[in-house]
């Protein structure tokens, strides 16, 4: 994993623009709720998100699938929802350049 601010995460992001890219949830504490909360258990998940676009779709992508968010989105004002762009070969191999927020 290679820290990245926005600028530097946005020149990669436009060097990816003519392959296929998905926008994904996720984070390590994020998977295992929605892994929880897919086997049938009760999943609860605290963390910054901001009142962004990328927060807005964290926060509905894991609701719908079963994931209980506590707690308020931050305000833009204090820095973006953290992003991590992950690059995968055809093998597997992957690459992530994360910008924290």
């Amino acid at each position: 994993m290679t820290l990245a601010d926005g600028d530097r995460q946005g020149d990669i992001l436009l060097d990816l623009k003519d392959h296929q890219l998905e926008l994904r949830s996720g984070g390590s504490a994020a998977n295992t709720m929605w892994t929880i909360a897919r086997s049938g258990g009760r999943a609860v998940y605290t963390g910054k998100v901001s009142d962004d676009p990328n927060g807005e779709f964290y926060r509905h992508d894991l609701e719908r699938n079963g994931v209980t968010l506590y707690g308020r989105p931050m305000h833009e004002d204090h820095g973006p929802t953290g992003t991590c762009v992950v690059m995968t070969t055809a093998d597997a191999q992957r690459t992530m350049c994360t910008h924290l927020g």
